[in-house]
């Protein structure tokens, strides 16, 4: 059975919450409850900050089984209109990115405890950044 999971492109996320907002449209999700977030995070110091977006299941998730049933994509990864969301096999979505920046999608994450596993990241250089403030906006 193969381990299903995403793949978000760090790079091409503008952290415009239509993936969050279509989840929690699909799923009836009352206020306060979200199966699926978007964060920024700044990096960097001085006069030189930069900020990166990520997009992340949270617990609940269930991946839109409902959906994959009748033959779509999750709620997330369809509504995205970067296309910085994939979802399928975890292993073939690495072989597809092969060659890209990828990190371990916790590794990529400040706060681990914010993804699970199932994540595959391409990263943006900013990411990388030794002086990284984990300030969370």
């Amino acid at each position: 059975m193969p381990k299903l999971g995403f793949y978000f492109d760090a790079e091409s996320c503008i952290a415009c919450h239509t993936c969050q907002v279509a989840c929690k449209d699909t799923h009836h999700l009352p206020v306060g409850t979200n199966y699926r977030v978007v964060r920024s995070f700044c990096t960097g110091s001085d006069w030189e900050p930069r900020l990166y977006n990520v997009s992340l299941a949270t617990t609940g998730c269930t991946l839109c089984a409902d959906l994959r049933e009748v033959g779509e994509q999750p709620a997330c990864v369809a509504s995205c209109p970067m296309r910085a969301l994939e979802f399928g096999d975890v292993d073939e979505l690495a072989a597809r990115h092969a060659g890209e920046p990828l990190a371990d999608g916790c590794a990529a994450v400040p706060n681990a405890a914010m993804a699970n596993r199932n994540f595959i990241m391409r990263v943006k250089d900013c990411m990388a950044d030794p002086d990284f403030d984990e300030i969370i906006i």
